[in-house]
């Protein structure tokens, strides 16, 4: 019996200003380890089959013939999960990461089997380096704090991964410590507050409050300084990564300062 892999096309949910959205390919590793990889399809929404996940066949051929772009969407499922079995007959320590590497190129099936036994000789056994995968560095950082913080504090690294997963998803391309740059930065704080659309709300809202942005990306970046202490990635330049919530605490305490009270305690401003 073929092995089922928890692979599958997904719509995302972010619409662009041309009304489009893009159609990525998902691979979820476990229930807390994912990744998308983007197809370069953009169709509206409207025309996107969720139960079949398939591109449907009313779609205006102005976005492209759906014929022709299920088979290519069909055969890109195909090579990531061809990629993600030869991750697992090599014992990868983390076959999303191979399958990040690898499917975006040009190579053959072969040429990367021949490309992942180079690694292993070249290794010994590719378990014996870090895993390089953003996520997988996010949760063992988050286990080796969950113990000493609060409820509350737990609660922002959960938010930190989803926004981060979030932003992935809308951008369109995996999320590493290479990419890690100020326009990373900047386009990052631009979809969580201008773009990001607010789970668990009756109503849909878009955009998170400028304090939840700051602690976000104020604990991203305790988290990348972590990494960067302990050898595992590269220093990286982060001069330009303002923390949003010390900007907003700074504002009220120069309120505070202007604030006077007259005899009757009501509140006056210079």
């Amino acid at each position: 019996m073929a092995t089922v892999l928890p692979i599958k096309a997904i719509c995302n949910s972010y619409k662009k200003r041309d009304g489009t959205n893009l159609i990525s390919i998902q691979y979820c590793e476990s229930p807390t380890k994912r990744t998308v990889l983007p197809t370069n399809i953009y169709i509206p929404r409207e025309y996107w089959n969720s139960k079949q996940r398939i591109i449907l066949n009313t779609l205006p051929i102005s976005f492209g013939d759906a014929k022709k772009l299920n088979l290519y969407l069909n055969k890109e499922i195909r090579r990531a999960e061809e990629i993600v079995l030869l991750a697992n007959e090599t014992n990868c320590n983390s076959p999303i990461e191979i399958l990040r590497k690898f499917h975006v190129s040009n190579l053959t099936i072969e040429e990367i089997t021949n490309e992942v036994k180079v690694m292993v000789m070249k290794d010994g056994n590719l378990k014996t380096g870090p895993n390089l995968d953003i996520y997988f560095q996010i949760d063992d950082y988050v286990q080796s704090k969950i113990k000493k913080v609060s409820k509350g504090m737990a609660s922002v690294y959960r938010n930190m991964k989803e926004h981060l997963l979030e932003f992935e998803a809308f951008r369109g391309k995996p999320i590493t410590f290479e990419c890690l740059d100020l326009t990373f930065y900047e386009e990052f704080v631009d979809f969580l507050m201008f773009e990001y659309i607010q789970r668990r709300r009756k109503e849909k809202i878009i955009g998170l409050k400028v304090n939840t942005v700051g602690k976000t990306n104020k604990q991203f970046r305790t988290f990348l300084r972590n990494r960067i202490r302990k050898r595992i990635i590269p220093p990286i330049d982060m001069d330009g990564w303002k923390i949003l919530e010390e900007e907003v605490d700074a504002v009220k305490a120069q309120k505070q300062k202007l604030r006077v009270f007259d005899k009757n305690n009501s509140a006056l401003f210079l």
